[in-house]
């Protein structure tokens, strides 16, 4: 299979972005997250009208991006893994909300669908 990873690090294409990732836990019947910032390397694009049509997210006037990585992104998930809320993403000053994740790991990357948070 072709590895695409190394696309994922090429300086003329990549950029830097931070990755909220929120665990939470149930202490005497309260819920209590914590949110830790990961440092992600990858490939950052606009979605495109179809990508958009494709999730009722894309209904609102809201910038929808795509990010490309390596490393794994999250949506809430109750799995496994753990137990966490959707993963957000720090970049260029603006806070995205992940709302879908495909994995291509046979492909070397996942990519991930993020709503722009606007004050949410």
């Amino acid at each position: 299979m072709i590895n695409v990873a190394e696309i994922l690090y090429d300086p003329d294409l990549n950029q830097d972005f931070t990755v909220y990732r929120k665990t939470g836990t149930w202490t005497a019947g309260r819920y209590s997250e914590t949110e830790t910032p990961l440092s992600f390397t990858g490939v950052i694009l606009p979605a495109n009208a179809k990508e958009i049509n494709q999730f009722p997210e894309g209904d609102r006037v809201t910038g929808m991006m795509k990010f490309f990585s390596e490393r794994e992104i999250y949506v809430t998930r109750s799995n496994d893994e753990g137990k966490g809320t959707s993963d957000q993403i720090l970049w260029s000053g603006h806070r995205y909300r992940i709302i879908n994740v495909k994995p291509y790991k046979d492909y070397g990357y996942y990519r991930a669908f993020g709503v722009y948070m606007d004050g949410e």
